[in-house]
């Protein structure tokens, strides 16, 4: 993402060409072998992949969403399951806007490794936790820096870790196991 906004537009064509794929699929052969033909076409889009700027390697993935009153939780399945593949820590940050429109809090929950809600943060707060996430990473798993210094310096998660409770080791999946899925019938 750009340090600054350079267009102050969103184009939604693809968001709007993925909602309609099935109505421009050719192959029926195919069509035919899929499991569930109403439903092969969705996809996510993951609100914040962080990385590393020296490296280009990810460091964690975010969903977020607007809190003003509105949604108390944010649904992030498929998130929490890329994230676990991809060995990264997952995040739901739901973040409150003031009058100006400016973010003035957010609600932080960790959802993978472990499910950790950090409760109401202060966006100096929220940078600090993001800030960590870097630290950790260039410490640990950075490429460019282990190419500086050797192998890291071994501090094995403890930044990061010391901000959410590893002994909570409840999962999102248990945290959600009565979630019901809009689309399972489909």
């Amino acid at each position: 993402m750009a340090r600054h906004e350079i267009t102050h537009e969103r184009c939604t064509a693809f968001s709007q060409l993925q909602r309609q794929l099935e109505e421009f699929t050719t192959d029926s052969s195919l069509v035919a072998r899929v499991r569930n033909p109403r439903a092969w076409s969705r996809m996510v889009d993951i609100d914040a992949d962080f990385y590393c700027a020296m490296c280009s390697r990810p460091i964690a993935l975010m969903e977020t969403a607007v809190w003003n009153g509105g949604a108390q939780k944010k649904c992030a399945r498929v998130t929490a399951n890329t994230a676990r593949m991809a060995g990264l820590p997952a995040y739901i940050a739901l973040y409150h806007l003031d009058d100006a429109g400016a973010i003035d809090r957010l609600r932080v929950t960790r959802i993978v490794p472990d499910y950790y809600e950090f409760g109401t943060m202060s966006v100096s707060e929220f940078a600090n936790l993001v800030l960590a996430l870097h630290v950790e990473h260039e410490e640990d798993h950075c490429e460019y820096m282990r190419g500086l210094n050797g192998t890291g310096s071994g501090n094995n998660g403890a930044l990061v870790t010391t901000i959410g409770n590893p002994a909570s080791r409840t999962t999102y999946d248990d945290k959600f196991a009565d979630y019901e899925d809009p689309f399972a019938d489909e």
